[in-house]
């Protein structure tokens, strides 16, 4: 039998638009309020309960929406800025457009936040879950749909991303979309409308939030995988069908692909330049794990109990004919394509990532309650069903509720993966912490934070400093520093500029040692006496966090001067024993006045005094070849002069020998463009190194359009 053919079943009566229409009556109005009441209650009183220094992915989706929010209280044209500038980074706001009003009026604390998000994203996801299904199993469809939303609700997995501030339930809901919409057209015969539709849906997710390009990736070889089944079956069955067969499908797949480019086209065009500048594979290797350890996570955070009972309902749904063959069909293959994508190709796991497999989860589940409810006799559908609530209920419980369980829980094998409201019991240690630092620094000094876990990070006590704010006073000027091998580069410049350095021990990282060797370096410098520690003494205070961790606080006593820094870099090469790490800027600064004037990287902003030692970045590209270093020079202090060198730097002996330099005085009329002469041969002296010290005055320098040619 032909997938999509009719089916010797009993079906519903076909029902016409006006029919459908009336079909929503009270009872769905009902349902929606309770639902949409119980759904943005629960993540209110949620977030209500935490305690806790939110960090990462945690709190850069509400950073990001207290931002726009601003960007609006300032003007609609701010606001909107701000929004199409986001398009460019790793996190854009799109998502914040629904819930900047309720920021603007409420404010953007967790409760509002996470309410919001649920209201916004939640709902409407599993709304969507309830459309696909109603789409593929038969029986009435308004019972089939509530059945579908309910069990849903009772699926802590699916929750758990939107509890802990991700907007990923609104890429996903984008994802279902276009599924819905494909599931039509192929209840209807074939619709490239619909179709066309599903392409723009997919586009959209993307835009939404960059990894549900894999979500596309799995929906477009979903669709070929299905094509290709019918097709061959037409071969086998119905030959002189397989022609149109393959006809459709090429348009089918055709309009699907043009649909989506076009929409990323018009509506993405920052996004599209910014995805093909990174080589995001490279970027993030340090997150790849072993398949059967990515397999292990996504069947711990759903439960070995809910696998396999979604696993008997696709079993009990195939067998019992109680689903329409060519929807379901498509949703199984699409559901193991993407475990198949996400284990094998992709490598990484997340809270947020576990979204990818609804579609093979959530209609098993759905397909098993719908068939316990068809059983025969009463009494057994009845202990059937109270069974099916009372494992929902307690997973649920479990999973998100503050309960400690006892030791053996079977959490991961039997229930889901917890995720309980965070708390941590060193809150008040962590904000003596803050006060100690705040009492030590000034406001323009910046701070180093060393660690990369839960208990410590530099965005940890970012926000922990947040909380100081309504007590008065500057914000703590914290450091992003690098953590990650493959997505960062060396921390040369954040500890030439640190003022105050924070130390924890033992050595805090959150995945592989090996992939955070980063971590390592900035931890062994100072605890391990290397010479740059020098420039630092050791305070006498020390905070106890959890998990029986020790911060120790370190602060500056004098400039890093340029040959410490340098010998720096050298030590670092060389404890790094030449391992890759992610793309190094093109250009490095060496020295504490010289700062990047904004976050491009296309500009140097650099300030010298009378009695202040030369200020240099060093190229970053140990193999230059160049003929010329280019670079335009503006002074923006008072009347003043400077001296621009070129050098060649042996990192490992520390002789600088000078290739080319200039005096450029202060003039009124703008930038200066300036040209060093260089060879190729030079490149063997050493690194390219550019360097600036005053001649008179004290002068404020902004270097761009740095080129070596």
């Amino acid at each position: 039998m032909l997938l999509g053919t009719p089916e010797l079943v009993t079906r519903p009566k076909k029902q016409t638009a006006a029919q459908r229409r009336r079909q929503w009556s009270l009872v769905d109005t009902l349902m929606l309020g309770y639902l949409t009441s119980l759904t943005v209650a629960a993540a209110v009183l949620y977030a209500a309960s935490e305690h806790y220094f939110y960090f990462w992915d945690y709190a850069v989706y509400q950073d990001i929406t207290a931002h726009v929010s601003e960007g609006f209280r300032v003007s609609i044209g701010e606001g909107l800025a701000r929004i199409r500038a986001s398009l460019s980074n790793d996190y854009n706001a799109l998502f914040t457009m629904p819930i900047v009003p309720i920021a603007r009026m409420f404010g953007a604390d967790r409760p509002i936040f996470l309410g919001s998000l649920a209201l916004f994203y939640q709902v409407p996801f599993i709304l969507a879950v309830a459309a696909v299904s109603r789409q593929i199993f038969w029986g009435d469809p308004r019972r089939v749909f509530w059945i579908a939303a309910l069990t849903t609700v009772l699926v802590p997995p699916l929750w758990a991303p939107m509890l802990r501030g991700y907007p990923d339930p609104g890429g996903a809901t984008l994802v279902l979309v276009a599924a819905w919409l494909y599931l039509t057209s192929l209840r209807k015969g074939g619709s490239l409308r619909r179709v066309a539709s599903a392409g723009v849906c997919l586009a959209a997710a993307m835009l939404f939030r960059r990894h549900y390009i894999y979500g596309a990736i799995a929906f477009f070889l979903t669709v070929l995988a299905y094509r290709v089944i019918v097709i061959v079956q037409a071969y086998r069955h119905r030959p002189a069908r397989a022609g149109a067969e393959v006809r459709g499908a090429a348009m089918e797949i055709a309009v699907l692909s043009a649909t989506t480019t076009v929409t990323l086209v018009i509506f993405g065009s920052a996004f599209l330049r910014y995805l093909m500048a990174s080589n995001y594979y490279t970027l993030y290797e340090s997150f790849l794990n072993p398949p059967l350890t990515n397999l292990d996570y996504f069947i711990e955070f759903f439960g070995g109990g809910l696998c396999v009972a979604a696993g008997a309902g696709w079993v009990v749904t195939w067998r019992t004919h109680a689903a329409r063959r060519a929807p379901a069909m498509f949703c199984m293959l699409f559901g193991v394509v993407s475990v198949l994508l996400w284990v094998l190709a992709v490598r990484q796991v997340g809270t947020h990532l576990g979204l990818h497999l609804t579609l093979l989860v959530m209609p098993g589940l759905v397909g098993l309650v719908l068939a316990g409810s068809r059983l025969r006799p009463h009494s057994v559908r009845l202990a059937f069903l109270t069974c099916a609530a009372g494992f929902l209920i307690l997973n649920m419980l479990q999973a998100l509720s503050p309960w400690v369980p006892p030791p053996g829980w079977p959490n991961g094998t039997v229930f889901s993966d917890r995720h309980p409201a965070l708390a941590r019991p060193d809150d008040k240690e962590v904000q003596r912490l803050v006060g100690y630092l705040r009492s030590l620094a000034r406001p323009t000094d910046p701070v180093y934070v060393e660690g990369s876990t839960a208990t410590m990070n530099y965005d940890v006590l970012l926000h922990a400093d947040r909380t100081w704010l309504p007590m008065g006073g500057p914000s703590l000027m914290i450091q992003t520093v690098p953590q990650i091998d493959s997505r960062d580069w060396y921390p040369i410049e954040e500890l030439v500029k640190a003022r105050l350095v924070v130390i924890n021990s033992p050595l805090q990282v959150h995945l592989d040692p090996k992939e955070q060797d980063l971590v390592r370096l900035s931890h062994d410098i100072f605890t391990r006496d290397w010479e740059f520690a020098d420039d630092f003494s050791a305070t006498p205070e020390r905070f106890r966090l959890q998990k029986g961790v020790e911060a120790r606080v370190f602060v500056r006593q004098r400039d890093t001067d340029l040959g410490r820094s340098l010998r720096l870099m050298r030590d670092m090469r060389h404890w790094m024993k030449s391992r890759p790490l992610g793309p190094a800027p093109a250009w490095v600064i060496m020295t504490p006045h010289a700062y990047w004037a904004d976050a491009s990287k296309a500009a140097l902003r650099v300030t010298l005094g009378p009695h202040q030692q030369r200020q240099a970045v060093l190229y970053s590209n140990a193999d230059w070849r160049g003929t010329q270093l280019t670079v335009s020079l503006t002074f923006e202090g008072p009347s003043s002069a400077v001296r621009l060198t070129a050098s060649a730097v042996d990192l490992e002996t520390g002789l600088e020998q000078v290739l080319d330099s200039q005096v450029v005085e202060a003039l009124d009329i703008g930038a200066t463009p300036i040209t060093l002469e260089v060879s190729p041969e030079d490149a063997t002296k050493g690194s390219l190194m550019l360097s600036l010290e005053p001649l008179s005055g004290s002068p404020l320098v902004v270097l761009s359009d740095l080129h070596v040619r």
